[in-house]
């Protein structure tokens, strides 16, 4: 992440280092299948979501639908937030 920007927990969107907890949770599914074999950044297209357990492919298609995952020259990539304390 950068200074302004934070990382959205996705499911699909890469499981970075910590790859063996959804393994564990959902039987019958493998790490891979959990970000499409690509640990940072996961799934690069809307149909690698057909590979997540039921529960959790809404979440992976909400990437593609509503987030708009790596339009803008891959701006939404890491979101930039504007804030104050």
């Amino acid at each position: 992440t950068g200074e302004h920007s934070f990382d959205i927990q996705i499911p699909g969107a890469g499981q970075g280092i910590f790859d063996s907890g959804c393994a564990a949770q959902f039987d019958g599914f493998s790490k891979e299948d959990f970000d499409c074999a690509n640990k940072y950044g996961g799934c690069n297209e809307k149909k690698g979501c057909a590979r997540l357990p039921e529960a959790l492919r809404s979440g992976c298609e909400w990437r593609y639908d509503w987030y708009h995952w790596l339009e803008g020259q891959g701006k939404t990539n890491n979101p930039y937030v504007n804030f104050r304390r």
